[in-house]
């Protein structure tokens, strides 16, 4: 038989769902909204403000060095890319004209 309690949790485990990720970009929004209250309030200590910017600024570090990493591979992806087509399209244009293939030469 099975009891209200057990029921209850197997309903929980079918209506879970998975929790949001915050991006860098909003935990560093969210941060400096936090940091302009921490510095309003009268009574709030030094060492709180420093920790909040210690805070925001690894959260903006981070921000930026995602947008480098994909960059980067934007930027190799492409290359890579043209450059292995340039490399196609030279050897169509030389098997075309009537060129002696080299010994190196190997069509795709």
């Amino acid at each position: 038989m099975i009891t209200e309690e057990e029921e209850i949790d197997e309903t929980e485990d079918l209506n879970y769902e998975t929790e949001k990720i915050t991006s860098h970009a909003e935990g560093t929004a969210a941060l400096d909204v936090a940091l302009r209250y921490t510095e309003q309030q009268p009574d709030d200590l030094p060492h709180n403000v420093l920790f909040l910017k210690r805070v925001r600024d690894n959260a903006a570090r981070k921000r930026l060095s995602a947008k480098k990493t994909n960059n980067f591979r934007f930027i190799f992806t492409f290359s890579y890319t043209k450059y292995t087509k340039r490399k196609y399209c030279n050897r169509q244009k030389i098997r075309t004209r009537g060129f002696d293939e080299s010994p190196r030469f190997r069509p795709p």
